[in-house]
C-alpha cells in the first residue's frame, strides 16, 4: 500500500486503492481543510508536490493560476495516491492562487 506524508505536520497514512489526497488526509485526524468535502469547487484543498506534480485538472485549471500549477500545486480532491508521496498542505481561503 503506498503512503502519503503531509507537511508540515508530518502524518502519514497508508492509502487505499483509489484513494484521493483528500480522502486520504481526512484520515490523518487533522483539521479539514476543504469546505466542498471533495467536490471539487471550493477550491481549498490545495497541496504542493515536492516531487513531480501530477498532470492538471481542468477543475484546476480553472481555479489555480499557471504560475501555481506551475510551482507543483494541486488540489487534494482531484488526485489519486498511486506512490509514496510527500505533499505540503497549504491552508488558506479559496479562490485563484497568483
Amino acid at each position: 500500500m503506498p503512503k502519503v506524508t503531509f507537511l508540515p505536520s508530518g502524518r502519514s497514512v497508508e492509502v487505499g486503492e483509489g484513494e484521493t489526497f483528500l480522502e486520504a488526509y481526512w484520515r490523518t485526524g487533522l483539521p479539514p481543510f476543504s469546505d466542498c468535502g471533495g467536490k471539487g469547487i471550493c477550491g481549498k484543498c490545495r497541496i504542493r508536490f515536492l516531487g513531480e506534480p501530477p498532470p492538471a485538472s481542468s477543475v484546476e485549471n480553472d481555479l489555480l493560476s499557471p504560475v501555481a500549477l506551475g510551482a507543483g500545486y494541486r488540489l487534494a480532491c482531484q488526485h489519486r495516491v498511486t506512490a509514496n508521496t510527500v505533499v505540503e498542505i497549504v491552508l488558506g481561503v479559496g479562490g485563484r492562487i497568483v
